[in-house]
């Protein structure tokens, strides 16, 4: 439903949408973005392969009309990544010790 635009604004909104709303489009308070303390976020800290699956250019426009400006995971999808950081935000990669690096 949100990719059939092609405009880069109002997309934000929608961004985590089934982890931000109920089926009735209620916000769920637990959700982190829809905390008072983080609704203006600029940076989201992400776990492993942020962004897999989204890979169309919706995403990235959906995390800057957001508001964030950078995200900061130990990986990412690829194709979200090279789509994110040429359009809209900053992605910075933190590298864990794997069990097989010595």
């Amino acid at each position: 439903m949100f990719l059939k635009t092609i405009k880069r604004s109002g997309l934000g909104v929608n961004l985590f949408d089934e982890m931000r709303y109920d089926r009735q489009g209620n916000e769920i308070a637990d959700f982190v973005l829809n905390k008072p303390a983080y609704r203006e976020a600029q940076i989201l800290v992400a776990g492993d392969n942020f962004g897999c699956g989204s890979s169309r250019e919706h995403a990235p426009w959906a995390l800057a009309d957001f508001g964030i400006k950078a995200v900061i995971s130990t990986s990412f999808a690829d194709i979200f990544f090279t789509t994110t950081v040429s359009r809209t935000a900053s992605c910075l990669s933190s590298c864990r010790k794997r069990p097989w690096m010595s």
